[in-house]
């Protein structure tokens, strides 16, 4: 928006935005260095700038800033308005001074009573910021730390309640652009499985600031096309780098095969930043610091490639995240890519139990007591299916294996009766990249 469309959602004259910017830092930004640049503003920053003005203002402050806005509107107007020191009787007004002053005090009392009204709910507003989000038919319902609700905002179909009671980290509030609004971040999941899941920004009063959906057509190294729909399946915030905005690391699979898009997005506006295609699924995210100043971002799934076909752990410093997996040859698995931005890959080795099936998998992730422990599923399938729990330093040294009570079982009924050195091997068998 230029400075005609900033005024006219301040309900203010283009003149008198121009002097907020210059006097009362009216949040304008610019693209580029220039006085000159192509201005532009947020709507929400804009509103947080004037509710914040509206209520910290002290009496005295009113009253001053009232007869700036009265003499700035009436040169706006073309009536003459007395100087704010010059007293009003020092003759009898004549009758057309007393028509301009009847005038110009019912305008600015009408104009100003307006604004008021209409900002009243903003002000309310910003300083309310949502603490829960819960899904009702086709609306996500804000509340606050007393359970009033603060907003709400209803999509065009009914959405997933299940699959928003199972996953709590499926939205995220926080105050992404740190405009002092808090801004809930969530996966859209509709309960129609046709319509794929995108990720969507809500602002303020409930309003969709951006909405993004993940893929695009690819092309891995054999040749073969993969077109959306793509599936989001989770996400986390990063901190903000090179400006205030914090940043969203999402992952979302092909809806029936393997590909796997990795994407950053800047958190107030949600453009793609950057992305990384994997071959097979990394269905699980974590984002930890392993001893750093700076996150790590930690994937987990399966590298499906003839090279590999195990359970993988991917992790990315935060700032870095772009490219393709890649074969043992260092080829990128997909077409336009370069090879992948990877802190290290690690690949898990097969059971006997997961040597019957295609692939074993990482399920779990969770960083805790300065270690990474990361549940591997001996099958395809993440539910109902025996794993091992494998533990590794911050520097992605193996520590310890360790199988549930059911792949221990099975272990001992196959004839491995030292279950122990069977896990060492195991341990011996990680491959580390």
């Amino acid at each position: 928006m230029g400075w005609k469309e900033i005024a006219a959602h301040l309900k203010i004259s283009a003149r008198t935005a121009q002097e907020y910017e210059r006097e009362r830092g009216l949040p304008i930004r610019r693209q580029g260095d220039q006085k000159k640049s192509r201005i532009f503003a947020y709507e929400v920053e804009l509103d947080a700038w004037m509710a914040s003005k509206l209520a910290t203002r002290d009496s005295t402050d009113s009253a001053s800033e009232a007869v700036e806005e009265q003499s700035s509107s009436a040169y706006e107007l073309g009536l003459e308005a007395l100087p704010p020191d010059q007293p009003d009787n020092i003759n009898s007004p004549t009758r057309r001074q007393w028509l301009k002053r009847t005038a110009f005090g019912v305008g600015a009392g009408l104009g100003l009573s307006g604004l008021l009204i209409a900002l009243d709910p903003i002000i309310w507003k910003s300083h309310t910021s949502p603490t829960h989000v819960r899904i009702d038919g086709v609306n996500v319902v804000a509340s606050g730390p007393n359970g009033k609700e603060i907003w709400q905002h209803a999509f065009p179909a009914r959405l997933d309640e299940n699959f928003y009671n199972s996953r709590p980290d499926a939205c995220v509030l926080a105050d992404v652009d740190a405009d002092g609004c808090v801004e809930a971040i969530l996966i859209h999941s509709p309960a129609d499985r046709s319509i794929g899941p995108t990720l969507v920004c809500l602002e303020a009063g409930g309003r969709l600031r951006w909405e993004f959906r993940p893929g695009r057509t690819v092309t891995d190294d054999r040749g073969r096309l993969f077109s959306p729909p793509f599936w989001m399946s989770a996400f986390a915030l990063l901190p903000a780098r090179h400006s205030s905005h914090m940043r969203v690391v999402a992952i979302s699979n092909h809806n029936w095969t393997f590909p796997e898009q990795v994407t950053v997005l800047d958190a107030a506006s949600g453009g793609l930043l950057s992305e990384y295609w994997h071959r097979g699924h990394l269905n699980h995210l974590a984002v930890a610091n392993l001893g750093s100043n700076e996150p790590t971002v930690l994937l987990g799934g399966v590298n499906d490639s003839p090279d590999y076909k195990r359970a993988t752990l991917v992790a990315f410093d935060h700032r870095q995240i772009a490219g393709s997996s890649y074969s043992r040859r260092g080829i990128a698995n997909f077409y336009g890519f370069p090879r992948g931005s990877e802190l290290c890959r690690v690949f898990f080795p097969k059971t006997p139990i997961s040597e019957r099936e295609e692939f074993n998998r990482v399920t779990r992730i969770q960083v805790a007591a300065g270690r990474i422990v990361v549940m591997v599923a001996e099958g395809i399938a993440e539910v109902d299916t025996p794993y091992m729990v494998y533990e590794l330093d911050f520097q992605f040294r193996p520590l310890a294996a360790t199988p549930c009570d059911t792949l221990y079982a099975r272990l001992r009924a196959e004839g491995y009766e030292d279950v122990d050195q069977f896990c060492a091997n195991l341990l011996n068998g990680i491959e580390v990249l």
